[in-house]
This record gives C-alpha cells, structure tokens and sequence, in this order.
C-alpha cells in the first residue's frame, strides 16, 4: 500500500515538473507563491487548501449555497419547485453581496426575487383555477332555465339536413339518433349546439327519436 502510493505520488510529480516548463503555468504558480523550479505534489496541494480556508467566509459561503440551488434549477422539470429553487439562490446571493460589499450582484439578485416571486404566484393560481376547472360540476342542469321544455314521441324527427341551426337541443330522458353517423345521443347531451353558436348557422344532420320521453 505504501509503494503504490509512493509511485502514485512520483508521477504526480512528474506531470506537474512537466507542467511547470510551460510559461503561462509557470505564472500562476508564481501566482499562487509557488516555486516552478521546485514544485511537488505535497506543496501544491497544501496550498490550495490554504487559499480555500482563507477564502472560507461568511459571504463566500452564501454563495456557494446561492450557486448550488441555482444550478438545481437547471434539473428540474416543473416550473413551481424551479420559482422556488430560483428564489432560494437569488436570497443567498442577495446575502453573498450584501456582505462582501458586492453592489451589482446585490441589485441584480434583489431584482430577480420579485420577479421570480410574481411568476411563481401566477403559477400557483394557474394550477388552482385548472384543478377547480377539473373537480367542478360539468353538469348542463344549470341551462334548463334558460330553455323551453319540449315532448316528443318515438320516431318524432327533431330536424333534418340542410336545415338552418336555429335552436339546441338538451336531452333530458330518452336518447336521440343522428341517422348519418348512426350515433345515439344518451340523456345529458347537447344537440345542434355547434350549428347554433355559429355565425352562419352550419346545417346539421338528421336526428330522430330513439325512444319515448324526451325533452
């Protein structure tokens, strides 16, 4: 265990010797305050960990959660858990810039909030008016009111082909048969509606009787 470590090490080594030849490599090790000419693996990374435990602040970490919840986002597929994701980031970064005293990341982040917030709200009432649209009463009981009550025997013809759509029709007991398409038309059902709603009054087939006792 010790000699495969040794080696892994030696190589390691190796490339970042290698690495070191070249100039602009050679620049930011200086950068960092290391020696190009003696350069190993043990020093680099006992360097890096200084400067990443230098960096360890209040702010710095703000925007680590802040850019982690934002890059979630990117993985979401509905829109309400990405408002809230969004939001979420936005607040860190709002913090991140608050204390490292970045303004422009503060002003742009703060502006995004309500923004993000609006959406996420129109979301939500979208959802809510679809889910009552979904779980109301689609029963037609609401337009007897407003119809005039009719009752026709068996075989009675209700209107033909060619015929202007001047009326509908709402079935309330018996069933109807449009001949063409040979469909019967159970009680509960709307008749000749698209041909009266229409502004040309689109002619309709031929419906009849199927059975006693409708309206």
């Amino acid at each position: 265990m010790e000699s495969s470590s040794a080696d892994f090490s030696t190589i390691l080594n190796r490339i970042l010797d290698t690495a070191a030849d070249n100039l602009r490599i050679a620049k930011i090790l200086v950068q960092m305050g290391l020696d190009p000419n003696s350069i190993t693996y043990d020093a680099l990374f006992n360097r890096l960990l200084e400067i990443v435990l230098a960096n360890i602040t209040l702010a710095n970490m703000f925007a680590l959660v802040g850019a982690i919840f934002l890059v979630a986002t990117l993985l979401m597929h509905t829109m309400v858990p990405l408002r809230v994701a969004n939001m979420a980031g936005c607040t860190f970064f709002v913090a991140f810039g608050a204390l490292s005293g970045n303004v422009a990341t503060f002003i742009l982040y703060l502006l995004l909030l309500p923004i993000n917030a609006i959406r996420l709200r129109q979301m939500l009432n979208l959802i809510k008016r679809a889910r009552i649209a979904t779980e109301g009463d689609t029963s037609l009981e609401w337009l007897k009111p407003f119809m005039t009550e009719r009752k026709y025997r068996r075989g009675d013809k209700l209107f033909k082909k060619d015929d202007a759509a001047t009326e509908m029709f709402l079935t309330v007991t018996g069933k109807f048969l449009v001949r063409e398409i040979d469909v019967e038309l159970p009680p509960g059902r709307l008749m000749g509606e698209l041909g009266f709603l229409t502004p040309n009054n689109i002619e309709r087939p031929v419906v009849f009787l199927a059975s006693p006792t409708c309206q």
